[in-house]
């Protein structure tokens, strides 16, 4: 007697396709060897669907949230539009969480805790999370701190950490382990924000001897200052998968926002209400081009945009996408192709305590 066997399942949508592929082979297999006939194949073909779609019914349960194990409303991610509270069941610092960005495989990085004792933490798509930290000691504490920012679909985090002598800019890999970054010009730590799949890297740095700041790209160890002409402030906050950089640049005081794509600004923008326009920060971008971030607004709290790739610009009512969770204002920090929103919201004075959300398909269609 012969036997269908496979070792392990890891990613439920590759296995399926699998499956069929070796039931077939084991059927060839089979009736080419004598092993068995084709009767007695085709007789057993009804028992073998129905185990098939026994695997395929627990391969899908599988797929659910972990209840119990990561956020309470996991099982709405699917949902667009409505809001999911986040929640590490195991939480380092309760209360103070706060979401960085999201990839293309659904995962979540951010960083929980203030400024003397925050632990990086990953959450998968399952709602499951797992912490993680910087080894060495937080200024004024004797604590580690890690305060990722950022990551691609490989699984690479980058972030900073707040060390008592220098704060240092590190990228972990999916492996566990940690690496620092090279410093920027002038010898300064660099601010990484964002990271794509072909490891490029923007963030902002400063110089001790000059007042603003500067956008940088990191691109095989080698840094690229991204300086709007006639500013002194530049902010890269996002890079897609294409090399396209948003950011903002700092006019009078007011910022703006930016395009920035192999070597050169290709487009400029504010958001604009009915007294004119406003103060528009971006702070992420996916592969179709469409750009988050916040803008002061004189008419609602938590005011947020998605920019599409054509120029228009959608507002985004985050107040009434976040109320049916509590919140009532907050921060968009990051977007993927699925137009999935993730940032955080404060409750109670001081901004504190601090929740992170997931809104799924939050941006639209981009167009």
């Amino acid at each position: 007697m012969s036997y269908l066997r496979w070792d392990s399942v890891d990613d439920p949508v590759i296995p399926i396709t699998e499956i069929f592929r070796r039931i077939v082979q084991h059927w060839w297999s089979a009736v080419a060897t004598g092993t068995s006939s084709t009767e007695e194949v085709y007789m057993n073909l009804d028992k073998i669907m129905r185990g098939l779609w026994i695997v395929l019914a627990m391969i899908q349960i599988a797929a659910l949230p972990a209840q119990g194990q990561g956020d309470a409303n996991a099982s709405q991610a699917a949902t667009p539009g409505v809001a999911i509270k986040l929640f590490d069941p195991n939480p380092h610092a309760p209360n103070q969480m706060l979401a960085q960005d999201i990839n293309n495989v659904g995962e979540i990085v951010g960083y929980l805790g203030n400024e003397h004792n925050g632990h990086g933490f990953l959450r998968s798509k399952r709602g499951q999370y797992t912490e993680f930290f910087f080894p060495g000691t937080c200024f004024f504490t004797d604590q580690p701190c890690s305060y990722p920012v950022g990551l691609n679909d490989r699984g690479e985090i980058i972030g900073t950490t707040r060390f008592a002598i220098e704060p240092q800019a590190f990228l972990r890999k999916k492996d566990g382990s940690v690496t620092t970054l090279p410093a920027s010009p002038g010898n300064s730590v660099p601010s990484p924000v964002s990271i794509n799949n072909q490891g490029e890297i923007v963030g902002t740095y400063s110089r001790s001897n000059e007042l603003g700041v500067h956008g940088f790209l990191l691109r095989g160890g080698e840094y690229t200052t991204i300086d709007f002409p006639g500013t002194a402030t530049t902010v890269c906050t996002g890079i897609n998968n294409s090399g396209l950089i948003t950011g903002s640049y700092y006019e009078n005081g007011t910022p703006h926002g930016f395009l920035w794509w192999r070597g050169s600004f290709i487009a400029t923008f504010q958001v604009f209400e009915s007294n004119g326009a406003r103060a528009t920060t971006p702070r992420a971008i996916n592969d179709a081009g469409q750009v988050v971030g916040g803008y002061a607004s004189s008419l609602r709290a938590g005011a947020t945009f998605v920019r599409n790739l054509d120029a228009t610009i959608r507002i985004v009512d985050l107040g009434a996408l976040l109320q049916p969770i509590g919140g009532s204002g907050g921060i968009v920090t990051g977007i993927n192709n699925q137009g999935d929103l993730v940032g955080y919201w404060g409750s109670g004075a001081g901004f504190s305590p601090i929740f992170g959300f997931l809104i799924p398909r939050g941006a639209g269609q981009p167009r």
